[in-house]
């Protein structure tokens, strides 16, 4: 006869633990919408750079994301050597010190000779 009275009592005391549980989880979702997300482009960018410190120079496609233009416009630029690379052709393997100059402001570097 004690089971018949416990049951219930359990049976009440789960389906208070899974309100709490929903009412946390609507709180905890409230709070994350509230954080700004990243978008895919800043993300890539944010994987090439890491990708390409850890390395020690970037690939095109990896530059290419750091300065937010296409690849083909890398290995272009890279081609008409406007870009730095490192010693030898194809890859093209950029230094990091390029990050730096094709993301400032080009106001701001004025007069500032490379």
């Amino acid at each position: 006869m004690s089971e018949a009275v416990t049951v219930p009592v359990l049976v009440a005391d789960l389906a208070s633990l899974h309100a709490k549980v929903d009412a946390l989880a609507e709180r905890l979702n409230a709070a994350l919408s509230l954080a700004p997300a990243l978008p895919n482009d800043a993300l890539d960018a944010k994987k090439a750079r890491a990708a390409g410190h850890a390395r020690g120079w970037f690939k095109a496609k990896e530059f290419a994301a750091v300065i937010g233009r296409r690849p083909q416009y890398v290995t272009d630029y890279c081609n008409a050597k406007v870009i730095r690379t490192l010693n030898g052709r194809k890859p093209y393997r950029i230094p990091l010190s390029e990050e730096e100059w094709w993301n400032t402001d080009p106001n701001m570097r004025k007069g500032r000779h490379r």
